[in-house]
């Protein structure tokens, strides 16, 4: 039927997105890796995801972190602004402050070695993914 090939469509569709985006985080993870060590500690991560900071004021705002998203992953705006939501921990529509950057090391260190690892973070970031995708199709199944 008709609905099933919709369906069976829209979920491959999800599945190239997601081995599309894989690469993308891996090389993110590589340059959040300042010390090549394999391993992202929270410092890392922080000085990193400045890189997102356009206005350098020392937090990143909905419209910087949507703007550097968009570039990075070519996730439209919708996309980009519920990444922007997951990250922003404190709901200050600001990420980057220390309890941003503490909750998701929190969540992403699984081990609890202060350290993610690259597993830890392609999990972490394609989790994320999973949860838009998800919320995604919650809205388009209620219209």
């Amino acid at each position: 039927p008709m609905e099933y090939w919709m369906v069976s469509n829209h979920f491959a569709m999800q599945i190239d997105e997601a081995r599309k985006l894989q690469p993308i985080l891996k090389g993110e993870y590589e340059a959040d890796d300042a010390d090549g060590n394999g391993l992202v500690t929270r410092d890392e991560l922080k000085a990193r995801v400045a890189v997102a900071d356009s206005n350098m004021d020392g937090s990143i705002s909905q419209d910087e972190f949507v703007a550097f998203w968009m570039k990075l992953t070519g996730f439209d705006m919708d996309r980009a602004t519920r990444f922007f939501a997951m990250l922003d921990y404190s709901t200050m529509d600001q990420i980057l402050s220390d309890a941003d950057t503490r909750q998701l090391f929190m969540n992403a260190d699984v081990n609890k070695d202060t350290m993610l690892s690259e597993e830890e973070y392609l999990n972490t970031m394609l989790y994320f993914y999973a949860r838009i995708m998800h919320q995604l199709d919650m809205e388009m199944k209620t219209k």
